[in-house]
């Protein structure tokens, strides 16, 4: 879907609409399921890139919490791991996908280092993953 037609204002609208229109405690799960919409209307081939992305990225997270502050070494081998997966998929995929790419890696880095605590919630740091707004 172009950023700049007008099926792309049509479903930016309906975005907002949806997210207004239900309860404040739901709404994160429009955001996820409108930012999922938008890229299977992308194309559905690498669409199973973002989901494996998202779930490596989320269980390594966790592990790494887990383990930094008990054994270092298991910390950086989830890590490790971590980016081993995602720069993987990297090689397989083109160039415009790295964005999800750093911003996991990132992610990841940060548990490491502790700046920020790991996401409990799979389908909150799908959201975070994937909000589509963050691509313009």
């Amino acid at each position: 879907m172009s950023l700049v037609s007008n099926l792309f204002i049509i479903f930016v609208a309906g975005a907002v609409l949806l997210y207004y229109l239900l309860p404040k405690k739901m709404r994160w799960w429009g955001l996820l399921l409108t930012s999922y919409i938008y890229y299977l209307a992308a194309g559905t081939k690498y669409f199973p890139f973002l989901l494996f992305s998202t779930i490596i990225t989320y269980l390594c997270g966790l592990a790494i919490e887990h383990e930094v502050n008990q054994d270092k070494k298991k910390a950086k081998r989830y890590l490790i791991i971590g980016l081993i997966l995602n720069f993987g998929m990297q090689i397989l995929l083109p160039l415009g996908i790295s964005f999800y790419t750093f911003q996991t890696s990132g992610y990841l880095l940060d548990i490491y280092w502790k700046r920020d605590h790991a996401e409990k919630n799979i389908f909150r740091y799908a959201l975070f993953v994937s909000y589509f707004p963050q691509i313009l």
